[in-house]
């Protein structure tokens, strides 16, 4: 089963609204699914249904480059969603494991700021992280590229430890607990 998991511990964007931001993600200007915990560059306004600038919801993508501004997708309180592991959907406490949002709907996502702490899935890594390292964004992805150093230029995260989840009876998963050392 793929570990596409987000869960926040404590982030200033559940104080301060203006680091929430609902979005659309988009390839190629086209509309796709997007995982729970992707990183992502919010860019321009959407298109409402009169072909005008919606001001609630941005257009989001994979970044450019390792050093784009970034949000990180959290799916938690978006009302409809499918899950990639096929029919059975996992709770972990109010999080969801391996869960996608359906193209072209808006979902929330979070910027990140200093000391933010939260848990991410193993899958949401270009390779496996190494604890008391860090990670950085994978250019023209929505992963995690893990790096042997803190990086000051760009969005950089410290890879604290790592912890089992378990879910229901079934089995458990490997999250990382990260903490933002680095904003852009």
């Amino acid at each position: 089963m793929a570990n596409y998991f987000f869960q926040k511990e404590i982030m200033a964007s559940t104080d301060v609204r203006s680091y929430l931001q609902p979005i659309k993600y988009e390839v190629s200007a086209t509309p796709t699914v997007v995982t729970n915990g992707a990183l992502v560059t919010v860019t321009d306004p959407c298109t409402n249904i009169w072909g005008t600038n919606d001001l609630n919801c941005y257009k989001a993508t994979a970044p450019a480059a390792d050093t784009d501004p970034i949000h990180i997708v959290d799916l938690l309180e978006t009302p409809y969603l499918e899950n990639t592991a096929g029919t059975k959907m996992y709770r972990v406490g109010e999080e969801i494991i391996s869960l996608q949002a359906p193209a072209d709907f808006p979902v929330r996502s979070k910027k990140p700021k200093l000391d933010d702490r939260f848990l991410v899935g193993a899958d949401l890594f270009a390779s496996a992280p190494t604890v008391g390292q860090y990670a950085i964004p994978t250019a023209g992805a929505t992963t995690y590229t893990p790096s042997a150093t803190k990086v000051t230029t760009k969005f950089c995260v410290k890879i604290v430890e790592s912890v089992t989840k378990g879910y229901g009876v079934e089995g458990s998963i490997v999250v990382y607990r990260c903490r933002v050392v680095t904003e852009v």
